[in-house]
This record gives structure tokens, C-alpha cells and sequence, in this order.
């Protein structure tokens, strides 16, 4: 890598890290349900955004969100887990939508994963749940991960979206590949292979993860965990997931039709089913 790659690739990763804001364009309004708006305080004081979906429940859900969106890209998720009669808990990741920004540069990892573990805590001590799942999606899998290994997050079960992988750095060289297809001004610039790796190498550095957890850290061997991948991502490959969580032992992961954050969409029925017969083994678990 060349000094410029290096200098441009810490630019291009503080952005990718912190990206433009997507306000909400629609709300669960639209998809028949009944919400309020609520604001969930994290450990180091930020302010997250969230709503509260559905009838109050002793079965709940938190959702989060990929990098770049906010919680309106998992209101089909929200409708079927509703559906089921769950309540469930939305929130904006800080600097998304319209929860409060943080603009600091390193340990990003541990501030996403503060977002998960306060806004599931948050929920449980509200509900005083007979059942808590999270819900990761994309970026948002790694933190919910990375939470659920370091022992802090209070959740029943996990459902993850396309990811996590083995690889971070891998990871974001997908993400920047894909961004290379389109005709804008950054897709041109990740044409170079060496910008791309220089952007991923800094995005690592950035989030300061300890990264991949063991097998038995945490939360890993206690939580049943469910990994949902599509066969066609190029942002994170299911052989990447499938490699991360082949050793853990309450993890099970499921190849589906499409690609990256589509599963919901491209394999709908499929994705219900299965995503339902694993909230019915871990409540029957619990009801045991």
C-alpha cells in the first residue's frame, strides 16, 4: 500500500464507520402496527431512538440494523415477530437515523455493542420477559456477537442476518467491492485494490475488536444462536460465517436463496419458516 492509500483509506473508513444519516421513510404504521416512540439511554449516555412495536408481552424482541440504515429496514421482521406475539423493540445505533451521534474515532466495536446490550437491557427491565431474542443484521451481527461473547447481553436466543464472519477485514473488502460496481464517485475510487485494503485494514483498527471470540466465551456455549446467510452475498460469504461458527455449540446456520440483507425478501417464505421453528424450539426450551 502506497502513503496516499494509507491516508486515504483512514478517510474512507471513518466515513464508512460513520456514515451519512437515513431519517426513517416509513414506520410500522405502514405495516399495521401499533407503536410509540421511546428513547433508550446507553451506558456512556448516548441517546438512542427507538419504538416500541406491539401489545406489551412477557415473549420480546430488540432489532438492530445494518451500517448506513436505521430501523426501518426491519419493520417485515418486526410484522412476522408481532404476528407471533411478541413485542418488539427498534432502535437506531448512534450516529443512524435519529439517535444521538458520536463522531469519535477508535474503539467503535465496544460502542455499537453498548447500543445492543443497553437497548436489551433497557427492554428487559421494562417487560421482565419470559423470553429475550435479538435480532442482528449485516454490520449489526458483529456487535450483537461480540456482545453476547463478552457475557453482557441478556438474551434467550440470537438471530443474525448475513454475518458475522471470520474475517472483519474480509468483510469490509466485500462491502467496498460491492460499492466499486456502482458508477459514483467512491465506486470509482474502490476500483483499486490497494485502497480497498488500505480502507478495510483502518476500519479494523477503528473498531478495536478482539476478533474472532473462542467457543466457549461468554455467552457463546449457553445461548442458542441462529445464522440465516444467502448464497449469492458478496458482502459476507456463508462459507465466512460458517467457518466462524462451526465450533460453537449452540450455533446453527442455514443457507438461503439471495444475497446480502435480501433473505427476508428473496426467500420470504422460508426465512418465516424458519426463523418461527426456531423460536418455537427455544420457548419450548424455556417453557421445559
Amino acid at each position: 500500500m502506497t502513503r496516499l492509500e494509507n491516508a486515504l483509506g483512514g478517510v474512507f473508513a471513518y466515513l464508512i464507520l460513520h456514515p451519512p444519516r437515513r431519517r426513517p421513510h416509513k414506520d410500522p404504521s405502514g405495516f399495521g402496527l401499533s407503536f410509540a416512540e421511546q428513547t433508550v439511554r446507553t451506558r456512556d449516555g448516548r441517546r438512542l431512538a427507538c419504538w416500541l412495536v406491539g401489545p406489551d408481552s412477557r415473549r420480546v424482541a430488540v432489532l438492530g440494523h445494518g451500517i448506513g440504515q436505521g430501523k426501518s429496514a426491519s419493520l417485515r421482521t418486526a410484522q412476522l415477530l408481532v404476528a407471533r406475539g411478541y413485542q418488539v423493540l427498534m432502535f437506531d445505533h448512534r450516529g443512524h437515523g435519529t439517535s444521538q451521534g458520536d463522531r469519535r474515532i477508535w474503539r467503535v466495536a465496544d460502542r455499537f455493542t453498548d447500543d445492543i446490550v443497553s437497548a436489551s437491557r433497557w427492554l428487559a427491565e421494562r417487560s421482565r420477559p419470559r423470553i429475550l431474542v435479538v435480532f442482528g443484521y449485516s454490520f449489526s451481527t458483529f456487535p450483537t456477537v461480540y456482545a453476547l461473547a463478552s457475557g453482557t447481553l441478556p438474551a434467550d436466543a440470537v438471530v443474525c442476518e448475513s454475518g458475522p464472519g471470520l474475517n472483519l477485514a474480509g468483510m469490509f473488502e466485500g462491502f467496498l467491492l460491492k460499492a466499486s460496481q456502482r458508477s459514483t464517485p467512491l465506486g470509482r475510487l474502490m476500483r483499486s485494490p490497494g485502497l480497498r485494503h488500505a480502507t478495510a485494514v483502518a476500519a479494523v483498527r477503528m473498531l478495536g475488536a478482539n476478533w474472532p471470540p473462542g467457543a466457549t466465551e461468554g455467552l457463546l456455549s449457553d445461548v442458542p444462536q441462529l445464522y440465516l446467510v444467502g448464497e449469492e452475498d458478496t458482502v459476507i460469504h456463508p462459507g465466512e460465517v460458517s467457518d466462524l461458527v462451526d465450533t460453537w455449540s449452540r450455533a446453527e446456520v442455514h443457507r438461503m436463496p439471495g444475497g446480502h440483507l435480501r433473505l427476508s425478501n428473496s426467500a420470504g417464505a422460508e426465512y418465516d419458516r424458519l426463523v418461527g421453528e426456531f423460536l418455537d424450539r427455544v420457548e419450548q426450551n424455556i417453557r421445559g
